[in-house]
């Protein structure tokens, strides 16, 4: 998510709330956006676990010697929804960015700043609404 957004020169930032849901924001040119956009709605499955890796990057089948055995996460309830779409008058973010949060308080307090709290807002409602 991070890389390809870098390497479509798109601006915005991804939101993670810490033990949570994630919003992400993209800015940029059509072509780019639209490639974004596939790679997010399209190719990632987000209900797929990557196989647990060492320290060194090996995994665990590889790596020598016995070890503690490593858990997957259960990723079933995963899902990757579109909150909202369309053009603005202007750029919001100056690059990509990542940011981690503790609560939904503070990711609020922080696209307040951009005004665009509204976009969390609309993703806890849209997860509410089917649950």
């Amino acid at each position: 998510v991070d890389m390809n957004a870098k390497q479509l020169m798109l601006t915005g930032a991804c939101l993670r709330l810490r033990r949570g849901r994630s919003l992400v924001i993209v800015e940029g040119g059509l072509r780019g956006v639209e490639k974004y956009k596939s790679l997010m709605m399209r190719r990632i499955n987000w209900t797929a676990n990557e196989s647990p890796r060492t320290k060194d990057g090996d995994s665990p089948t590889t790596a020598p010697g016995p070890g503690p055995a490593l858990l997957l996460e259960d990723l079933s309830d995963n899902r990757c929804d579109r909150v909202w779409e369309g053009e603005v008058p202007e750029a919001r973010f100056h690059k990509w960015t990542e940011y981690t949060f503790e609560s939904d308080e503070a990711i609020i307090e922080f696209l307040s700043k951009y005004k665009l709290e509204n976009y969390w807002r609309q993703s806890v409602y849209l997860e509410q609404e089917d649950a």
